[in-house]
């Protein structure tokens, strides 16, 4: 795939501090760590210190939880997922360093520790600071030279931490700055619930085409986190223009469960929601349609997984979800 390099838009200047000291755990409770942002800290997952050097490392998958927050099944099973093999030229566990950070809530958060409310999937600062900052922080340091033959860093996440990655894909800058491969990032939604729309346009089952939603049921739509009217904390930051520009430039393999068709407790039947299809499954393959009626040329695509539900493990352990995190460097 030809990886184009595009000029520096903004630099992170969030000032990143050292790692606290892992704490050794039995192999089914992994490690909790943090790292430094500004005055407070960040909880998060690793199967390999971000702050020891390995040269072996040349692939790093940072994997966004559900709405359920339960960050330690997200990092076990992408961790457990990690092909083996007794080749060391193909063996992926001796070269993949995993990343699981924590968007914890106030009541679960210790002291100098940042939480959030329900908007951290949506890039929300309501603890202090964007949860999209955060992985802008985490692939910083990734890139600092500790990992020097690190190539590909791959941003992954299922449900609600799929809804997380698409809209971070639209309105971060990390393949842009001037460090050695920033360009080398693919992101990997699993499953979302709701996009945010490039534009005010969505599908009409009675007219069969794309239009512009009116009434009662429309009010309202477009808005963040559904649209690009009323961004909100670090998207406002970017603009609209900004996620026009780079969302249809980013390569976004977005990993669709064929049996996620059920409207279960954690799908969005939000009039907003609504409007981008009657199902997870539905809402995939509209938004694809979308990318490609409106955003013409674009690197976005839906690899569908067979008789897969709503179930983060069972997309991880596909062939399609393998292929999509261990894609050759």
């Amino acid at each position: 795939m030809k990886v184009s390099m595009i000029p520096v838009i903004g630099v992170l200047t969030f000032a990143i501090t050292a790692v606290a000291a892992q704490t050794p755990v039995s192999p089914a409770e992994p490690a909790r760590n943090t790292l430094g942002i500004g005055k407070k800290v960040v909880t998060y997952y690793s199967n390999h210190s971000i702050s020891v050097e390995d040269q072996n490392i040349t692939r790093a998958i940072i994997v966004i939880h559900g709405s359920g927050r339960k960050v330690t099944d997200y990092y076990n099973t992408i961790a457990d997922s990690i092909p083996a093999s007794p080749d060391p030229a193909r063996d992926w566990r001796r070269r993949t360093l995993v990343v699981a950070p924590y968007f914890q809530e106030k009541g679960d958060a210790k002291k100098k520790e940042y939480w959030w409310k329900g908007d951290w999937s949506a890039g929300g600062d309501s603890g202090g600071l964007s949860s999209y900052t955060v992985v802008d922080t985490f692939v910083a340091k990734l890139r600092n030279g500790t990992f020097p033959n690190l190539k590909w860093i791959v941003i992954t996440g299922h449900s609600a931490g799929g809804q997380f990655v698409q809209r971070y894909a639209a309105f971060t800058d990390i393949d842009l700055l001037p460090v050695k491969n920033a360009s080398f990032i693919k992101f990997v939604p699993s499953n979302p619930s709701s996009y945010v729309y490039l534009n005010d346009y969505r599908f009409s089952e009675i007219a069969n085409t794309w239009v512009l939603p009116r009434g009662k049921k429309s009010k309202d739509y477009d808005d963040y986190k559904y649209g690009l009217d009323d961004l909100e904390d670090y998207a406002k930051q970017r603009g609209p223009d900004w996620a026009r520009t780079h969302l249809p430039r980013r390569w976004v393999e977005l990993l669709a469960g064929t049996n996620d068709i059920e409207n279960d407790a954690s799908f969005d039947d939000s009039r907003e929601a609504m409007w981008q299809g009657e199902s997870r499954y539905e809402r995939a393959q509209r938004f694809d349609a979308f990318m490609d009626h409106f955003y013409a040329p674009n690197r976005f695509s839906v690899t569908p997984v067979p008789k897969v539900g709503h179930d983060h493990r069972e997309i991880y352990l596909s062939a399609q979800g393998q292929a999509s995190l261990y894609f050759p460097d």
